[in-house]
C-alpha cells in the first residue's frame, strides 16, 4: 500500500490508528495470540506506551466480548483515544465527503481511525489491509490518499514498532 506521496518511507510515525479488520486479521487469522503470545505481549505493551491506538468504535465493530474485542477492551484506556471536538468534526466531513465508507453500518470505525490520524498530523498513520474500492465504494486507504492521511499494513507496523517473535 503507497500512502500518499510516499510519506511513510520519509517519516518515522510515532501512533498507528489500527482499523478494525487488521485487528481481526492479526488476532483471528495470521497471529494468533495461543500461537504468537509473544507478539500479543509486545502489542500490548506498545499501546500502553501508546504507540497504538483504536476508537471506541473499532471496539464495537469487532465486537467487545471475545477474541480480538476483549483484547482491545482489556488495553483500555491506552489503547482508546478520546474524542475531541476537532475529531468528530473530522469524522463528520469524511462522512459526508464518502458516504459509502461505512458500507451501510452505523457501528463502522474507519471515518474514525481516519479521522484521529488525521488530527494528529504527519507523525500519526493508519494501518489497513483494505484496498482501493475506487470512487463509487471508498475504502480506508481511497479517504486517507483524499485527505492527505498516510496509510501502512500491518507488517510495515510491526516492522516500524520493532516487534519480532
Amino acid at each position: 500500500m503507497t500512502p500518499p506521496h510516499g510519506s511513510a518511507k520519509q517519516t518515522e510515525f510515532a501512533v498507528f490508528h489500527v482499523d478494525a479488520s487488521t485487528w481481526i486479521g492479526l488476532h483471528e487469522e495470521k497471529y494468533p495470540p495461543d500461537v504468537f503470545p509473544s507478539l500479543w505481549t509486545a502489542l500490548s505493551k506498545q499501546a500502553q506506551d501508546g504507540r497504538i491506538k483504536s476508537p471506541h468504535e473499532v471496539m464495537r465493530e469487532v465486537g467487545e466480548d471475545q477474541g480480538v474485542g476483549a483484547w482491545l477492551r482489556m488495553q483500555q484506556p491506552t489503547i482508546v483515544p478520546r474524542a475531541t471536538p476537532a475529531v468528530q468534526r473530522l469524522v463528520g466531513e469524511i462522512q459526508g465527503a464518502f458516504p459509502g465508507l461505512t458500507k451501510g453500518k452505523a457501528a463502522s470505525g474507519d471515518p474514525w481511525v481516519i479521522a484521529f490520524a488525521q488530527s494528529g498530523g504527519a507523525t500519526h498513520v493508519v494501518v489497513t489491509e483494505e484496498g482501493s474500492g475506487g470512487p463509487s465504494k471508498p475504502r480506508i486507504p481511497d479517504v486517507c490518499i483524499a485527505r492527505g492521511v498516510s496509510y501502512i499494513g500491518t507488517l510495515e507496523m510491526l516492522r516500524k514498532l520493532k516487534v519480532s517473535l
